[in-house]
């Protein structure tokens, strides 16, 4: 796994919070499907000592699919405060779980780069 492909899930998840208060819930239900992905990628790549990372963005993957349904089913009838303010609290526990790995994976990558 790559810190680069962690990144790009940050970026992803920092893009999908904009348009959540923004109130572009269209666009922003668009990127849910690519973020299970993403997130499918990098659990499947972390290494075999990294079971609480896997776990925890196992985790952060059911939260998205759970964000996808909300936001499908209440798009109709408006998104509530208190909802928007949940999903992204949510996407701000990922995302902090996704700058871990990527920290710890940066220091990973520089020290086997110094051997």
């Amino acid at each position: 796994m790559q810190t680069v492909d962690l990144q790009r899930a940050i970026g992803l998840i920092q893009l999908v919070k904009t348009l959540h208060d923004n109130n572009q819930w269209e666009a922003a239900k668009e990127h849910y499907q690519t973020l299970r992905e993403m997130l499918t990628w990098i659990i499947a790549r972390c290494l075999e000592h990294q079971i609480e990372f896997r776990e925890r963005l196992t985790t952060a993957r059911t939260e998205i699919t759970l964000m996808d349904d909300l936001v499908r089913q209440d798009i109709i009838q408006g998104i509530e405060e208190d909802d928007r303010s949940r999903l992204n609290q949510n996407l701000n526990n990922i995302q902090s779980d996704l700058e871990e790995l990527a920290s710890v994976m940066g220091f990973g990558e520089s020290q086997e780069e110094t051997k």
